[in-house]
């Protein structure tokens, strides 16, 4: 990231702790253990948190703002390593401000420096070792639901598994990404605007997903990014919006050809040809993002994971879990569980 740009704050200390200023964000500063690990928590998922032997004390810092299925954070920490769940459940851009930051997952490693960063996909656990005592970076927390969903419009059809993107970050000001952030940035800290806004906030959030989306090389990059072709049939088009607008209303592939006007058999043919799965797969796999979009918001104490399965059309909660753990790496309840834990 360029020096002097987007995320150039207010820089105080509190405690001993180097506070980062992200506008319209509350701080939060602790140098208790249990605290460390649950602020963290509550933006990256469930991590483990490490402290040296020889300093069993870690100091934190934290400025973060939410918008909708984006979370912007900025971070100090003191040495000290930082372990995800193997649940992982978002994608994550880091870029360094200040000190050693070494971020790997099982396929790679990279060392944060000046000109590079890493984006985190959901597909293995991260970890963090924060390797000096004056460790800043600022992190951009996407939800799978977020970047996904965009992605899926996008493309025109649906992103059935975890997009796995490159793993260095080079730092490149005019970038999507760079540009997005710049100009998000620029929103929360201009008072005229109401960035809090439920609209804003989806505006400038999707703004954020799409320039990563468009900005950072990934292994759906070819497809979105080749100039515009044929985008399938309109009536293939409209059966996947029937399937998106109401998705538990649908009982049989019948229903669908219905709302598209088309034998079942030329429904069939075209969903397999133009995108790439059957249209009760495409039914199922809509339902399996709603379900979990719900379980992320719902409140276990509240529910279960059965209830919200049911919900969503599925009625043998064996086979909506196996499918679930496949898509989403972890069980249903455990991401009900998530926002207790």
């Amino acid at each position: 990231m360029p020096k002097g740009r987007s995320f150039d704050g207010s820089l105080s200390h509190v405690d001993g702790v180097r506070e980062l200023a992200v506008p319209g964000a509350e701080p939060v500063t602790t140098m208790d253990l249990d605290r460390v690990t649950a602020v963290l928590t509550s933006v990256y998922g469930d991590v483990t948190v490490h402290a040296p032997r020889k300093q069993p004390v870690v100091r934190m810092g934290m400025y973060r703002s939410a918008l909708g299925g984006v979370n912007l954070a900025k971070l100090s920490m003191s040495t000290a390593s930082v372990i995800t769940g193997s649940c992982f459940p978002y994608y994550s851009v880091v870029l360094p401000a200040r000190g050693e930051t070494g971020i790997s997952t099982r396929d790679a490693s990279v060392r944060l420096d000046g000109h590079r960063g890493v984006v985190v996909s959901p597909v293995s656990p991260a970890r963090a070792d924060y390797l000096s005592d004056d460790c800043e970076i600022v992190t951009v927390v996407i939800s799978r639901q977020a970047l996904e969903s965009e992605l899926s419009m996008m493309l025109g059809r649906a992103v059935s598994s975890p997009v796995r993107f490159e793993f260095p970050f080079q730092g490149d000001g005019d970038s999507p990404l760079q540009q997005a952030l710049r100009m998000l940035t620029a929103e929360l800290t201009d008072p005229a605007t109401p960035a809090k806004s439920p609209l804003v906030s989806k505006y400038l959030s999707r703004l954020v997903v799409s320039g990563l989306l468009l900005g950072h090389p990934h292994d759906l990059w070819e497809e979105l990014t080749r100039p515009a072709g044929f985008q399938g049939p309109r009536a293939i088009r409209a059966a996947m919006a029937a399937i998106e607008e109401r998705p538990t209303a649908i009982v049989t592939v019948g229903d669908i050809a219905a709302a598209a006007g088309l034998s079942v058999r030329a429904l069939d043919d075209g969903f397999r040809r133009h995108v790439g799965v059957s249209p009760m797969r495409y039914l199922r796999q809509v339902r399996l993002e709603r379900a979990h979009a719900e379980l992320l918001q719902s409140d276990a104490d509240q529910t279960t994971a059965t209830f919200v399965a049911q919900n969503w059309g599925f009625d043998h909660y064996g086979r909506f879990a196996a499918e679930y753990r496949q898509r989403f790496g972890c069980s249903p309840s455990e991401t009900l569980r998530r926002k207790q834990q």
